[in-house]
């Protein structure tokens, strides 16, 4: 009888879990990048483009000045890329000090507007210091 009820818990576990966390139980990489931006508000797209499936995007990732450790400010932005300007859809903040290989920031961007989550998205990075560059890396996952 033990046996049985052990198997029925585990089974009712993942259930549950499956049921209430299969975003991020299943969470896969689908865009990165990996520059160095000039200051004055330099920017880098990831890449490829992908499709969203909700309404929001977790990114992990570095961004420092090299041979500093000072904190350092860059915008992330959900954008569809556009010829004269990007249509943004959502964007998110972030300012530290994460070196590459030593601490990650993981932050989650969400749609600001939008119910149906868009297709042919990128991250775009923006350096926000008009004194110093940034190095940026990181991805994208959903």
């Amino acid at each position: 009888m033990n046996k049985m009820k052990k198997r029925a818990t585990v089974f009712f576990t993942l259930v549950f879990a499956l049921a209430f966390n299969a975003q991020s139980i299943f969470a896969a990489q689908v865009s990165s990048w990996d520059k160095f931006l000039e200051k004055g508000s330099d920017y880098t797209y990831s890449t490829p483009s992908f499709n969203m499936t909700s309404r929001s995007v977790t990114i992990q990732g570095y961004h420092y000045l090299p041979g500093f450790t000072s904190s350092q400010t860059a915008k992330y932005q959900i954008v569809v890329k556009g010829f004269f300007s990007d249509d943004v859809k959502g964007e998110k903040i972030i300012t530290g000090y994460y070196p590459k290989d030593v601490k990650k920031y993981t932050e989650t961007i969400s749609l600001s507007s939008t119910n149906t989550p868009p297709s042919g998205v990128q991250i775009k990075v923006i350096n926000a210091s008009s004194v110093n560059g940034i190095y940026v890396a990181g991805n994208a996952s959903q």
